[in-house]
């Protein structure tokens, strides 16, 4: 995370802050456990792909895996190690498959959002993206470093089944309905395999 003392100055790779109970000043700690330490320098925009693999020699590729789909952050942790350019096959591989996994959703997400945006713009119905392609285009340096798996759509719950009706009528396809909320349930409309979920929020 950011803070003020990072202004004007590098970070080092691994590098992570700890505020202490007592003492409300950062003190910069490298990160010792190699796993820790790949992960955090794959989501730190200046240390991604400068650091030599050897760094992450003691990291074991399942466990590699693992973390990085619970974090999602999978394609930066591949894009991390490829820049590098010494990482071993047994790290890097997985990651490839991933990040190209999620390559292609994330053009999916784009091709799906233009259609639902066209769709619900005509009907002139209000809504918002949120998560998913809203987070990998603006807070992250490049689109293609977060995994996500759907897109998520809020619209006004008095609008919520016209919102349906027009994307259903113009080629989605209801896939799923969750009862959660069984006046106003969330419905997943997809005109491909991806998931679109439309969630219906009281007006302001």
């Amino acid at each position: 995370m950011s803070t003020p003392l990072d202004r004007g100055r590098p970070r080092a790779a691994g590098e992570v802050y700890i505020l202490t109970k007592t003492s409300m000043t950062p003190t910069r700690k490298r990160a010792t456990r190699p796993l820790a330490r790949l992960l955090l320098d794959a989501v730190n925009d200046e240390v991604r792909g400068t650091v030599s693999a050897t760094a992450y020699e003691a990291v074991d590729a399942d466990a590699l895996q693992a973390a990085s789909f619970m974090h999602r952050i999978a394609p930066a942790v591949y894009v991390h190690l490829h820049g590098a350019g010494d990482a071993p096959a047994k790290l890097l591989e997985p990651m490839l498959r991933q990040y190209r996994d999620q390559f292609a959703r994330h053009l999916q997400v784009l091709t799906d959002l233009a259609h639902l945006a066209a769709t619900l713009d005509n009907a002139c119905i209000g809504w918002v993206a949120m998560k998913g392609p809203v987070l990998a285009e603006r807070l992250w340096s490049q689109p293609d470093l977060r995994m996500y798996f759907d897109l998520d759509i809020l619209v006004d719950r008095r609008n919520f089944g016209d919102a349906i009706d027009a994307l259903v009528g113009a080629g989605s396809e209801i896939v799923d309905q969750t009862a959660e909320c069984a006046q106003h349930p969330p419905a997943a409309v997809g005109r491909t395999a991806l998931s679109c979920r439309i969630v219906g929020a009281r007006s302001a």
